[in-house]
């Protein structure tokens, strides 16, 4: 993957991740619907696999890049946008 010119490796499971929200850009997705589409399994709820995965993939695609496409929704799961800041 490449961003602002920038070659960017991502792992097969942070590239399956990626691609799922960039197909529901603009769609909130629940961890558990995260889940059952990139790892084919339910977690259970106090399970942090989630929340890693998408700190890894943040970390390689949006801590050194403006601006920022993933973001949290508390209590709702995750979004991939662009948003005015």
């Amino acid at each position: 993957m490449i961003r602002s010119g920038k070659k960017i490796h991502l792992t097969g499971k942070e590239y399956v991740l990626l691609e799922l929200l960039l197909q529901r850009t603009g769609e909130v997705l629940p961890r558990s619907l995260i889940s059952s589409l990139v790892w084919n399994m339910n977690f259970d709820s106090d399970t942090n696999v989630i929340d890693v995965a998408v700190r890894r993939l943040r970390s390689k695609i949006d801590d050194d890049f403006e601006p920022k496409l993933i973001h949290t929704v508390r209590g709702a799961g995750y979004v991939l946008e662009i948003r005015e800041e």
